[in-house]
């Protein structure tokens, strides 16, 4: 494995190789720390201490966190892939804890493992990590892979400090963050990244919490804007309209006359 050693003690390794099936029962120390391994082909089985590991890629990509509090030993059973793919995060403790703190499962006192399927995004940063883009080349590659890294790094301890909120707390995020951004069109990609939780997980809380889908909280507001603009500033239909996201006023006022059962010209007339 090719590894990467930054200050700090932050290190990323890379393996990318054609790899036959090899038993060979090395041991390797480890010293206190953060890891995070992601596999994206090929299997790797060892043990840490007592406890088995089997990350299996032949099919989908697989990873782990580990939590090393105490010096322990991990031995290699197996390992085998045509490619074999592997990335290697490691940081000490402290720097986790200064991004937020170690996930839930991973705080005890003792060594634990956190085992997971790496989602789309994790997976190409880490893609990006192992292979390298041409124009990243020489003493590049090495300040590529740290910022990518530490990239990947946050967004996964976002992503876990993020699932552990109560529900309604990630709902009210998301709603503050719609109302912050009223005027531009949804992208639901973004919101993702934003929350740390998938598109399912985050309509599901955000419609227990307010009894909306996130698209039918958006036209609602932006309504509600449009109804404010038209009854206070004296608005054109035409700028209400495009308050609310529509692109046509035929579109706006049937939908506002729907919500409010008032034609927006004639809210527009009665406060001039």
């Amino acid at each position: 494995m090719s590894v990467d050693r930054f200050p700090g003690e932050f290190r990323i390794g890379v393996l990318d190789q054609n790899k036959d099936r090899v038993e060979d029962g090395a041991v390797q120390e480890l010293d206190p720390k953060f890891q995070l391994l992601i596999l994206l082909s090929g299997q790797h089985v060892f043990t840490i201490g007592q406890q088995k590991v089997d990350l299996d890629a032949r099919q989908t990509p697989d990873a782990l966190m580990m939590s090393i509090r105490h010096p322990t030993t991990l031995r290699h059973v197996e390992s085998f892939g045509h490619p074999y793919r592997k990335l290697a995060i490691a940081t000490p403790l402290g720097w986790v804890a200064e991004m937020g703190g170690l996930p839930r499962g991973l705080q005890g006192s003792g060594n634990s493992i956190r085992h997971w399927r790496p989602d789309k995004e994790t997976v190409r940063l880490a893609t990006q990590i192992i292979a390298p883009p041409p124009q990243a080349f020489g003493a590049q590659t090495g300040l590529y892979r740290m910022s990518r890294g530490l990239e990947l790094l946050r967004r996964l301890l976002t992503q876990e400090q993020s699932a552990q909120l109560p529900p309604a707390t990630i709902a009210e995020r998301t709603r503050l963050h719609l109302l912050d951004h009223l005027s531009q069109p949804l992208n639901m990609a973004h919101l993702e990244h934003e929350m740390g939780l998938n598109r399912r997980s985050l309509q599901r809380q955000f419609k227990t919490a307010y009894g909306l889908t996130i698209r039918d909280f958006l036209r609602r507001e932006r309504l509600a804007q449009a109804y404010r603009a038209l009854s206070e500033d004296g608005a054109t239909i035409a700028q209400a309209a495009y308050l609310a996201g529509y692109t046509t006023p035929e579109n706006f006022t049937t939908a506002f006359r729907r919500t409010y059962d008032i034609l927006p010209g004639i809210l527009r007339n009665q406060t001039l």
